[in-house]
């Protein structure tokens, strides 16, 4: 998948950004956030930081960011979806398996208000032509992760 990002973004068609994107000046498709740890930089958990990230996002975007083991951070992720759910309209936690994450799996957060993740058809087809080779990634995980 790396080889397929930088290919895209060669050809012009993606334009990466990373770093401190709350200039607001530009609008992103989808933005990614790795944050730290709970309780490690407060102000990136709260409702207000996600109202500004929202500012960035166009009509169609979504927001995924990484949460906690599902399996020690129960509450938090709960919390945090609640939390984020007055911000967003669609809000998912989705779950992958993480062999080398201490609890072997891990959760994210989806966020949009537009795009869901069961709901908005996925074009496999497209997936299909770019003719990536992923050892585990496939429509059946894609779906499994939200359940």
């Amino acid at each position: 998948a790396a080889h397929w990002v930088a290919e895209q973004h060669f050809s012009g068609t993606l334009d990466p950004a990373a770093g401190d994107g709350m200039d607001g000046t530009k609008h992103f498709d989808v933005v990614l956030i790795d944050s730290t740890d709970f309780n490690q930089a407060e102000p990136l958990f709260t409702p207000e930081f996600y109202q500004s990230v929202k500012g960035l996002m166009g009509s169609r975007s979504i927001l995924c960011l990484n949460l906690d083991s599902p399996q020690w951070g129960q509450v938090r992720l709960v919390e945090f979806a609640d939390r984020l759910s007055k911000v967003f309209t669609h809000v998912h936690v989705y779950q992958v398996f993480q062999p080398t994450y201490s609890s072997g799996h891990y959760a994210f957060l989806f966020a949009s208000d537009t795009v869901h993740p069961f709901d908005t058809p996925v074009d496999w087809a497209a997936w299909d032509s770019l003719s990536l080779e992923t050892q585990y990634y496939t429509p059946d995980v894609h779906y499994a992760a939200f359940v």
